[in-house]
């Protein structure tokens, strides 16, 4: 069988295994056979297994929607607080401090600023 049944040859790479490695071969798959009822049993096992695969991947689905949804918030929200502070850029001009620093600005309110005070940064305003 191994020198002519094209199966056997193309599995075993064109080598003619022993009939002892097939024999081994088969009789370690005897769970793979068995009797119809068996064989029916473990259909239905895997059918049961593949469905709750396709309800795991259903959910998925469902929730790939809700993280596409978050992304377009997102997106929305980042390109309304990059219009916002284009805005301030254009209508303000930088401010310097009484060291001849640059004061960081604050777009929500922007009297107020970081003040380095004895114990570190501290918010304050300026007069």
């Amino acid at each position: 069988m191994c020198e002519t049944h094209m199966v056997v040859k193309a599995l075993a790479n064109d080598i003619e295994p022993h009939c002892t490695t097939i024999s081994n071969f088969v009789s370690t798959m005897s769970e793979e056979s068995g009797t119809k009822k068996a064989l029916e049993k473990k259909y239905e096992r895997i059918k049961k297994i593949t469905k709750k695969i396709i309800a795991e991947h259903k959910k998925q689905d469902i929730k790939g929607t809700d993280e596409e949804a978050a992304r377009k918030k997102k997106l929305k929200r980042m390109n309304k607080d990059a219009k916002r502070i284009l805005e301030f850029l254009s209508s303000h001009e930088k401010r310097i401090g009484a060291g001849r620093e640059e004061v960081k600005m604050n777009i929500t309110d922007n009297e107020s600023g970081k003040i380095k005070g004895l114990h570190g940064m501290i918010q304050g305003y300026y007069p």
